[in-house]
């Protein structure tokens, strides 16, 4: 009696745990279907985050497979998509897994811990607007106008629009208010930026040459459109800060996802008085760089030694402004302005080769001493590839065009 009662617990706990094994089948095959969606890298991390939102600093990540050949294409593409970030390991991981990683005889998927990048993660800001929640009280947000055209001298495109808005996030910024300046509607760019619309993080406002009551002046363009975003949206943020795509605020000693945050939190109490605009100075990279490159941070590193001319800009306190112009705005009376120390937050401004003509003629003639400055471009030119990869921007990337 005891025998048969022992059998029957046994093929009931047989049959449990071969039922569990088919759900969990079928839910690892639903996971990898919702992120086939993404590129090949965010491919991995979607079906981490679904599982068990494990993302580690030193980038071990936890993959899920429902067949061996799907996960050896993500990790063979990774290896492909982004060379830059030395994953050249993966192909030879891939020859241990193809072994172990499929379980044959139960046609059930197995989970392995795989290094894909050294010192990788997904970003916060990527994780955040995947939730459907979605947020309209930020602490920083940015007003831009912004006009992509043919015949630019300087070159910059929709590739070069989307690696700033990249590093801008990972600075800090939450939402991005967009004046979109344009002459003919093939300018206009709300289609091609869809995804950030989409998530959340971006406003697209048509913005054409007879927006400004002063028709031609792109001067008065610009202010009109800060003036028309800050009454329409100001209330949304505590602070908002207004750069061009060309110009990168960079904090030297803090090179973290959020550090023009912590740098506003840190400086926003000095000295016992509250600060209501910080001013960041304006230092100019020169030249065309290395063509091989195709990010404008990666390629361009000559930087004047000095602050150059008064095209500072700045972040202001949303309660303190009365009314916004290009470098410095109109302040409520008794508000306190700090100047940024460069060795804390200074503007990297991206003028490469086609202004150094005007360059020559405001310093007598000759260019202004340039040093090496690679800063930038080392602590941010893996992170920003990798956070535009795994947003699908596999074409973001030119080494033809932009200054």
């Amino acid at each position: 009696m005891k025998k048969n009662t022992y059998c029957k617990l046994a093929l009931w706990a047989c049959a449990v745990i071969y039922l569990t094994s088919f759900i969990w089948s079928l839910y690892s095959v639903r996971e990898l279907a919702l992120a086939s969606r993404y590129s090949p890298i965010d491919t991995i991390i979607v079906a981490i985050e679904q599982q068990n939102d494990l993302v580690l600093k030193n980038a071990s990540f936890l993959v899920i497979t429902d067949a061996k050949h799907n996960f050896l294409q993500m990790v063979k593409d990774v290896h492909r998509t982004d060379k830059s970030n030395e994953v050249s390991r993966l192909s030879d991981e891939s020859e241990h897994l193809e072994r172990k990683i499929w379980n044959k005889k139960r046609k059930t998927p197995e989970t392995k811990i795989v290094n894909v990048l050294s010192g990788s993660t997904i970003s916060k800001w990527q994780k955040r607007i995947r939730g459907k929640k979605r947020r309209r009280d930020y602490f920083l947000v940015e007003i831009l106008m912004v006009r992509v055209y043919e015949d630019d001298k300087a070159r910059w495109t929709l590739k070069e629009l989307k690696q700033w808005l990249h590093y801008i996030l990972w600075a800090g910024v939450e939402h991005v208010y967009m004046c979109n300046h344009y002459d003919k509607g093939s300018e206009k760019l709300s289609s091609s930026l869809t995804k950030y619309i989409e998530s959340g993080i971006l406003t697209c406002i048509d913005w054409p040459w007879n927006a400004s009551s002063n028709f031609g002046d792109i001067k008065n363009h610009q202010m009109e459109c800060y003036n028309s975003v800050f009454h329409r949206f100001g209330h949304t943020a505590k602070w908002i800060i207004t750069i061009d795509m060309d110009e990168y605020p960079f904090c030297k000693n803090d090179v973290d996802e959020g550090f023009l945050n912590r740098y506003i939190q840190k400086f926003s109490l000095f000295k016992g008085k509250h600060i209501c605009q910080f001013i960041m100075q304006n230092y100019l990279m020169l030249g065309e760089g290395d063509r091989s490159k195709n990010m404008t941070i990666e390629r361009i590193t000559q930087m004047v030694e000095k602050p150059t001319n008064d095209l500072t800009k700045t972040i202001v306190r949303s309660e303190c402004a009365e009314r916004f112009e290009i470098h410095t705005h109109r302040m409520t009376k008794g508000s306190r302005i700090l100047p940024s120390d460069p060795s804390e937050l200074m503007m990297i401004h991206f003028w490469g080769q086609r202004l150094q003509n005007k360059m020559i003629n405001e310093n007598n003639g000759e260019l202004p001493k340039t040093v090496d400055f690679n800063y930038v471009s080392y602590s941010f030119g893996s992170v920003i590839r990798q956070s535009l990869l795994s947003f699908g921007e596999n074409d973001a990337f030119s080494n033809s065009s932009g200054p």
